[in-house]
């Protein structure tokens, strides 16, 4: 059963990544690499990434699937993520890739967006307002 997943997985991958390559013949005209998209959407990642390292050095959630469960650790590797990010992209810009150029923040934001979910699911109090007031019990009159 694993292996049937695994063959049509690869499979996708291998008949949809043609379909995201630019044509080379069809180019649009260049366009500089930070544009202002590129910085909203390098903000976005940015952004995210940042609340999602809070989350786990405030609440000492575990990080699952991280060798390392230091608060230091954890928020130097999700922020080591951003300039990854930006090379991969570059690189992409620099080879006529645009259009994967312009999916990659989305693409490398989705880890830290479902942590954020994660933290959420499990109890990040702190995100979601202030405790309601404990109402005092008063004995009814009728009773």
């Amino acid at each position: 059963m694993l292996y049937r997943i695994a063959f049509a997985t690869i499979a996708a991958l291998a008949l949809t990544m043609p379909a995201l390559a630019q044509d080379q013949s069809q180019a649009r005209p260049a366009h500089n690499f930070f544009d202002r998209r590129e910085l909203i959407d390098t903000s976005i990642h940015l952004g995210l990434r940042t609340v999602d390292a809070a989350q786990s050095c405030r609440q000492d959630f575990v990080e699952e699937w991280l060798p390392f469960q230091s608060c230091r650790s954890i928020a130097a590797y999700s922020l080591s993520m951003v300039p990854l990010q930006l090379g991969a992209g570059y690189l992409l810009h620099r080879l006529g890739h645009h259009r994967l150029e312009r999916v990659l923040p989305y693409a490398f934001s989705a880890g830290a967006a479902s942590g954020i979910g994660k933290s959420i699911a499990e109890g990040a109090t702190y995100l979601k307002g202030p405790a309601p007031l404990a109402v005092a019990a008063t004995p009814c009159p009728r009773c």
